[in-house]
């Protein structure tokens, strides 16, 4: 199932990105061999696209896409202890 959303642009704040966002999706299959049949299941992910730019601030679609994609990227595991480690905490204790 797709919808079409509006987001908010990262570099002026604006509401007006448009995005087609697919959601997360049960797909089953049916498998056959000889004198058998099984049922194959499976996910699909969360998807977003990108349908325009900013017209506010100028920026192409694929500039906003980026911008997008790396905001809300998982952090590493480097980044998490070097987070702990500023906040005071000790990241062998914790656990």
């Amino acid at each position: 199932m797709a919808e079409q959303q509006t987001l908010d642009c990262p570099f002026c704040g604006k509401h007006i990105i448009k995005i087609m966002y697919y959601h997360k999706l049960k797909i089953t299959r049916s498998c056959r061999g000889s004198g058998t049949t099984r049922t194959a299941t499976s996910f699909s992910k969360d998807r977003v696209d990108f349908l325009t730019g900013c017209s506010n601030c100028g920026r192409s679609k694929e500039e906003v896409e980026k911008e997008y994609n790396n905001q809300y990227k998982k952090p590493s595991k480097e980044d998490i202890i070097k987070r702990l480690r500023e906040a005071g905490l000790d990241p062998s204790k914790l656990k």
